[in-house]
């Protein structure tokens, strides 16, 4: 408290807030840093079976022999642009800006100063101590990868160069937000979301305070077999349908997942495997279906499910599919089928043959009816000719 120049800032959801003292020592200004900390990456290598990532080792390969001169400097210009993505994505959790005589600025990807739209401020005082009061909006906030945010730090110098400086960890300072900070709109599904756990390999996530419905998922870039990371942009909550008072929509959970809302309050969450296939009302209730299928890379055979999942107008929801969800192994001609209002629906293909030497498995089809006396949807079951597996919907 003793030093000569003094800077002052509160977090809020409107943005910052700040006032600066500033005394002979600081009249060319003072450089302000603000960050929430990055998430830890995840590491790159090479994905190994049954999950997990083997690290890059560029000198030798698994028997321990030298690699050829060409993999090694590949390997290591892999490595280099790993630290170059390292870098760029964690420098996106810190800003800086300029305060001085002429008031407020940020910082371009030039290092150059730049006004802030939306930003206001006022300079007070003569030529020794002046004064300067501020306001950030959210949008000029670095992003965040906490919901809510409970912690910020800090960095204040004076500017004697026309260029921020890159301060070491220990030169910034931490300070716990007396009352954690949140951003509408659906401050309650975005705590929720960074509230669930994260996926094996970890998924870090964050979000830019003035586009708090809009996330960032850091994960494996596709065709990389895990040795490069890219981000991966997803949206937090979107509207699908309501029944009375009740708004049912997606949202993210580090995964799929449904949000039962009343008056924006949560009443309810499910995971799901992604969008409704269809949604139908049905008996003052609302149904949605979904149909997931996907490649089983341990055996290299078909997964196809169906879910139902019935929403009641107090917001209460009930699982409405009879028999065995997961239906299979099957091969690659497996496929759904569904009737226009999804009173009827199924999936058709070949089982999946456990025995190369024994007899091909025929064609099935496994039919969901909606039986109007149990209210729900009952499966039935019937071979069909093999020529009949790729039938017409």
């Amino acid at each position: 408290m003793d030093a000569p120049s003094h800077v002052a800032l509160v977090l809020s959801s409107a943005g910052v807030t700040l006032a600066a003292e500033l005394d002979e020592g600081s009249q060319g200004g003072i450089w302000l840093g603000l960050g929430f900390g990055a998430p830890e990456l995840p590491p790159i290598g090479y994905f190994q079976r049954g999950g997990g990532v083997m690290p890059l080792n560029c000198e030798t390969d698994m028997g321990g022999e030298p690699l050829p001169a060409d993999v090694q400097k590949a390997c290591h210009e892999t490595l280099a642009q790993h630290d170059a993505f390292t870098a760029g994505y964690e420098a996106r959790f810190v800003r800086f800006f300029r305060l001085d005589r002429g008031g407020l600025s940020g910082i371009g990807e030039d290092g150059k100063g730049r006004l802030i739209e939306g930003a206001k401020a006022a300079v007070k005082g003569g030529e020794g101590r002046f004064t300067i009061e501020a306001t950030l909006p959210t949008s000029a906030l670095p992003r965040a990868s906490s919901a809510p945010i409970d912690s910020i730090r800090l960095f204040a110098r004076a500017a004697d160069a026309p260029r921020p400086p890159a301060p070491a960890d220990e030169e910034w300072v931490w300070r716990e937000i007396p009352e954690p900070v949140s951003y509408e709109p659906f401050a309650n599904l975005r705590a929720l979301a960074f509230q669930a756990s994260e996926p094996i390999g970890g998924a870090p996530m964050s979000y830019q305070p003035g586009d708090p419905l809009e996330l960032e998922v850091i994960g494996y870039a596709r065709g990389s077999d895990g040795t490069a990371l890219e981000p991966m942009r997803q949206g937090l909550y979107s509207p699908i349908s309501t029944i009375g008072d009740v708004e049912i929509g997606e949202l993210f959970l580090r995964r799929p997942a449904l949000a039962i809302l009343r008056n924006g309050e949560i009443v309810d969450t499910i995971e799901t495997s992604g969008a409704p296939t269809g949604i139908e009302r049905r008996n003052k209730e609302l149904h949605m279906f979904f149909y997931d299928q996907y490649t089983s890379t341990d055996i290299w055979a078909e997964s196809a499910d169906w879910r139902v999942i019935g929403i009641k107008p107090s917001g209460e929801y009930t699982e409405l599919l009879e028999g065995a969800v997961n239906n299979g192994p099957w091969e690659k001609d497996v496929e759904e089928f569904h009737s226009t209002r999804f009173d009827r629906f199924g999936i058709r293909g070949t089982p999946w043959r456990h025995d190369a030497e024994g007899e091909a498995p025929r064609p099935v089809e496994i039919t969901w009816r909606y039986d109007a006396t149990t209210r729900m949807y009952r499966p039935s079951t019937r071979v069909l000719p093999a020529t009949k597996a790729k039938k017409a919907r």
